[in-house]
């Protein structure tokens, strides 16, 4: 009886370790839950910074991009500018020799007239020319280069103010001469004798081959 009492008692005690035993290894269980639970939380925070800062990092580039064209500044187009400023032109090498010649200066005509606002004559303007300026084996050949060296003098009131370069060798050509506004400032009003002369420069004198005259302009000066 006793020996039966005694084993029944190891039996309970066994069974009361048993169940320790059991309760043990569920909490571990729920711990090792628990801490990979915590590591998917980091990894997913980790994951989400480094979403956030590769948006951040994205996000800066196209503002700096944004920025970048949004202050270019463009490439200035340069714009041509006519010079308006006169000086005095190189006179011709003299004496001039007269070598006129019928249908070397065909016409001139008056061009960017600028009239005056009281319509009582023009503030200034410029020249076009119609002319035969081919000078083949016109220079003697001691003077050196025999061909014709063209070009075109203007003469306001008898004063130099035109000298254009020099000109192709053309049958009938045609030429606008610029005269700058400036040029006007030297005269009075009134009226002007225009003066065209088609010229071949030589090395020790210059020759005349078309003179065209005209007297018929009046020259006003407008303030401003």
């Amino acid at each position: 009886m006793t020996n039966r009492r005694i084993l029944i008692g190891m039996l309970a005690v066994l069974v009361a370790l048993a169940g320790c035993a059991g309760a043990g290894t569920n909490g571990g269980s729920t711990a090792t839950t628990a801490e990979t639970t915590g590591a998917a939380d980091t990894t997913t925070a980790e994951m989400t910074e480094t979403t956030d800062t590769a948006n951040t990092t994205e996000t800066t580039d196209s503002t700096a991009e944004s920025d970048t064209t949004s202050t270019a500044t463009p490439t200035a187009t340069p714009t041509a500018t006519p010079d308006e400023s006169w000086t005095e032109p190189q006179q011709p090498n003299s004496p001039r020799e007269d070598k006129v010649e019928d249908g070397r200066l065909k016409s001139v005509e008056y061009v960017n007239v600028e009239n005056a606002s009281n319509g009582e004559g023009v503030t200034g303007f410029d020249l076009r020319v119609r002319a035969n300026t081919s000078m083949p084996d016109v220079d003697p050949a001691e003077h050196g280069d025999v061909q014709g060296e063209p070009y075109f003098l203007v003469y306001v009131n008898d004063t130099l103010t035109y000298r254009s370069d020099y000109v192709q060798f053309e049958d009938d050509g045609e030429w606008t001469l610029d005269i700058p506004r400036d040029a006007w400032d030297q005269f009075d009003e009134g009226p002007l004798k225009v003066k065209v002369q088609l010229v071949d420069r030589d090395s020790e004198f210059d020759d005349v081959y078309g003179v065209w005259t005209d007297y018929d302009t009046v020259l006003v000066h407008e303030e401003g």
